[in-house]
């Protein structure tokens, strides 16, 4: 039973790593259209 605290911690930390990983990718994808935008507008 003593593991019980151990393994919801570490699912805990893997959803934050997750979330994590989206708030990357959403950030990279936002910044990728703006600069996609200025090039449009540049041209």
């Amino acid at each position: 039973m003593s593991d019980l605290p151990d393994k919801k911690k570490s699912i805990e930390s893997n959803l934050i790593d997750i979330k994590k990983d989206k708030a990357d990718k959403i950030k990279a994808e936002s910044g990728a259209e703006l600069a996609r935008r200025a090039l449009f507008r540049a041209t």
